[in-house]
């Protein structure tokens, strides 16, 4: 069993501060941190066609330079789709009052809930402020006004007037230093950068990401040895592969993403379109579809929710756009289709393995990097959580990182099967041991699963961990199991006697019979009841073989052992011995076999013992063991070593025999 790792109060408490400053840091210093995360993803990303590239025989400047402009093409290219599908959709929002308000009363006749009611209002008045604000303009005025009349002088003037009688108002003055024509170009400026204001940081943040991505591919070898000389010093070997392993499973996984995701957002277009040419009666074309298909397919990025959002907008246009339900039912039902046809057959054909880490630990990932890092962290939280799980499968230290995100079990199918038994969950037991055996040949189910198992318990049991009634329940679960595994063994009280056989009860042999070996096998237990589920296990692994096996019940004697030993024709005893304490029960049965029977063939199993057996070896020899195995397999493998011999030396007799026969006259 592997030992836990041990760790000081004051080595976790330094661990817990470690991972506190680690978790601050990341937080006050996202704004340099993010865009190095975002050009190291781009880098896996693009690394491989790079690398492509070169192999055709490019060298590495002009294959960089290629790899940059078509990704600075790509993003320029959606970023002026994007921008002129929003620009359209904005101009055609007033269109849909109308429907919108249709849509919000049938809602309302068809529901009741005061809440609903409420929500569907506010609705409507968000629909109905968006296309008054932009086709209306206020027409009262609350200041003074002023007249175009004739001045004292016979001059055209600007006399203010008093909207409510009496002396007109004063007219305020702004005194301002600028000349004429400049107070148009400042204002001009000031709306420009208004305009543009907030995709200033952005686009210094894509600026900064792919200087480093350039940089980051164009010395992509050398960094990639200081990461070694930092960390690796001494450890070449394990940082290689962790790197190795890293880079490949989030390379793999990003441009896998890429595809599905990019797929997707194709067939979510398509879709779109050939609803609104089939179901669009008087507005064939869906409007933008383009734009919700790019749109569904960058959402998909994140991770499980990601689809669903993207899915709301296509669904609330068809609402607002269509009159009655058919097209908005027909857009759900194209997204339920495409999700899972992408989840169950696109997913898995382009993943192939996946990303080793667990669906929990992603959907948890996904929530701590959003509070850390805001959006961008949800788009890296993946990558990210895939790169800390790797780091943990090859840090001692950080072991329980890949435990805790990992998609490997936890337990191993040995501690597992144990557990459910311990909890007396004897059906979902057998649902692993099923799984278990859709996997991997009875043989190895029984050797790795069932019997380490058991032995867990008996140890358990020795060293007062486990009570009476509970390692009952324990064997008699085991033995059910077993039973259900394949045909039920023979025990030696259910084979007929000789008394029986001469009055006919087995004077028919049946098929599997007929096959048998000659030579019969007893599996004897060495103590108690977990040795005989033990020797039942082995008896019906060598009845599936063709062999003549019996096992016997834990509560027969020595001596009846031996008695049926002698009445049975038994020609190999295999002695059945689970540890811990299974060598001086073993030792006992066969000294008292091969006194009575000095030629009989007698195999010790002492299944599951671990190391070096050689000392258990050597004293069950002494005693009179011909062989000792560890395994349910290696008793098959010797048993058939050990009875072809006897079989062709019966064989020889038998003709030896045959030719000293003389014909009677």
């Amino acid at each position: 069993m592997a030992q836990p790792f041990q760790t000081s109060k004051t080595g976790r408490l330094g661990m817990l501060a470690s991972v506190a400053i680690v978790i601050g840091g990341l937080y006050f210093a996202r704004d340099v941190l993010i865009p190095i995360a975002l050009a190291v993803m781009l880098s896996f990303l693009l690394t491989p066609l790079l690398l492509r590239l070169q192999r055709w025989g490019l060298p590495r400047i002009p294959a960089l330079i290629i790899v940059i402009t078509l990704l600075i093409g790509a993003l320029a290219g959606l970023g002026f789709v994007v921008f002129t599908q929003v620009t359209d959709l904005a101009g055609k929002l007033t269109q849909y009052k109308q429907n919108i308000t249709e849509k919000v009363e049938w809602v309302r006749s068809v529901t009741s809930n005061k809440e609903i009611d409420k929500g569907l209002a506010v609705i409507k008045q968000a629909a109905e402020k968006s296309t008054t604000q932009s086709s209306t303009v206020p027409t009262t005025q609350t200041g003074p006004t002023a007249v175009i009349a004739p001045g004292p002088t016979g001059k055209t003037e600007l006399t203010p007037v008093n909207p409510d009688g009496g002396q007109p108002a004063p007219i305020p003055v702004v005194v301002t230093n600028e000349k004429p024509g400049e107070g148009a170009a400042s204002s001009a400026f000031k709306n420009l950068y208004a305009s543009f204001s907030p995709l200033l940081d952005p686009l210094a943040t894509a600026g900064i990401v792919l200087i480093f991505v350039v940089f980051m591919l164009m010395a992509r070898e050398d960094l990639r040895d200081r990461v070694i000389r930092l960390i690796g010093q001494g450890r070449i070997n394990i940082t290689t592969q962790a790197m190795d392993e890293a880079g490949e499973r989030v390379s793999r996984y990003l441009i896998a993403q890429c595809i599905v995701n990019g797929s997707y957002g194709l067939a979510i277009s398509l879709g779109l379109w050939l609803i609104g040419a089939t179901f669009g009666h008087n507005n064939p074309s869906f409007p933008n579809w383009f734009l919700w298909g790019l749109l569904t397919g960058i959402l998909r990025f994140i991770p499980y929710i990601g689809p669903w959002i993207g899915a709301a907008f296509p669904i609330a246009i068809s609402l607002a756009v269509y009159h009655g339900m058919t097209v908005p039912l027909a857009v759900i039902g194209m997204f339920l289709v495409i999700e899972l046809l992408s989840n169950n057959l696109m997913e898995p054909w382009l993943y192939g393995a996946s990303t080793g880490v667990s669906t929990v630990a992603i959907l948890v990932a996904a929530v701590f990097w959003t509070w850390l890092w805001g959006t961008p962290g949800l788009l890296l939280s993946t990558p990210l959580t895939v790169l800390i799980a790797v780091t943990g499968k090859y840090v001692p230290q950080l072991e329980f990182l890949n435990i805790l995100l990992g998609d490997e079990p936890a337990l191993a199918p040995r501690y597992r099967f144990y557990q459910r038994l311990l909890a007396e969950d004897v059906e979902e037991a057998d649902e692993l041991l099923a799984e278990y055996l859709s996997e991997k040949p009875v043989v190895q189910v029984y050797d790795e699963v069932v019997l380490p198992a058991m032995s867990l318990a008996e140890h358990d049991w020795h060293n007062d961990r486990l009570d009476q009634a509970k390692q009952t329940a324990i064997r008699q679960a085991v033995r059910d199991l077993v039973e259900e595994v394949g045909e039920k063994p023979r025990k030696v009280a259910d084979v007929p006697t000789d008394a029986e056989k001469k009055a006919g009860k087995s004077a028919e042999a049946t098929p599997a019979e007929a096959t048998r070996y000659e030579k019969c096998v007893l599996c004897i237990p060495a103590r108690d009841a977990a040795d005989e589920i033990a020797g039942m296990m082995l008896a019906q692994l060598l009845e599936q073989e063709g062999y003549c096996a019996e096992y016997v019940s834990v509560e027969k004697l020595a001596s009846e052992y031996l008695q049926i030993v002698e009445t049975q024709g038994v020609q190999v005893v295999i002695v059945s011995a689970l540890p811990p304490a299974a060598v001086t029960h073993a030792r006992y049965i066969v000294k008292r076999l091969r006194s009575r029977f000095p030629d009989l063939k007698i195999i010790v199993g002492l299944w599951t013992a671990s190391g070096s057996i050689e000392k258990a070896r050597h004293r069950l020899e002494a005693s009179g063991t011909d062989l000792v195995v560890n395994s349910l397999e290696k008793a098959i493998e010797q048993l058939r070593q050990t009875v072809q011999p006897l079989m062709v030396t019966e064989t020889a007799e038998a003709k030896a025999a045959e030719r000293d026969v003389v014909p009677a006259t």
